[in-house]
């Protein structure tokens, strides 16, 4: 079983069979297997390209952030943990003066938060904003422990921001 390229004349045998496409192949009874993966139209790579780019422009660092970033920057905690639909928020900050370090951190969402960004906006608005709240310029640890069977869920961010 072998694949063949896309062509608009005879095949290798010589017949006029359908060329066989890196998405097809033929099973033993000669018949054409499409391979390709159904991917939702919502979830092409351009809309999705296009998506995060869109949630990395909404969730730009301020111009104030970036100018007190250039004085010293915020050894940030940030615990959020809901249990039995009660929520309970920590956000600890520490300045640390250390000029121009905080220029360094990055000022917009990673591809991979951004698209983690994506896929909360399916489910629900407050989950988002606790979401895009952690995120910080430089994370050294980030936990994120759902448990159904206690009705709870803990999110611990520690970084510099």
């Amino acid at each position: 079983m072998s694949l063949m390229p896309i062509d608009s004349g005879r095949n290798e045998r010589g017949d006029n069979a359908r060329a066989l496409t890196p998405a097809a192949r033929r099973d033993k009874n000669g018949a054409v297997i499409d391979l390709s993966p159904s991917i939702p139209p919502d979830r092409r790579v351009e809309v999705l390209q296009s998506q995060v780019k869109q949630m990395q422009d909404l969730t730009r660092t301020p111009i104030g952030k970036t100018a007190r970033r250039l004085l010293f920057c915020w050894l940030r905690i940030y615990v959020n943990e809901v249990k039995r639909g009660k929520a309970t928020r920590v956000d600890l900050k520490i300045p640390i003066p250390i000029p121009v370090l905080g220029l360094l951190l990055r000022s917009r969402l990673t591809t991979q938060q951004a698209l983690a960004a994506i896929e909360l906006t399916q489910e629900d608005m407050e989950s988002l904003k606790a979401f895009v709240e952690s995120c910080m310029g430089a994370e050294f640890i980030r936990v994120e422990e759902e448990r159904p069977e206690r009705d709870s869920r803990t999110q611990v961010v520690i970084g510099l921001d």
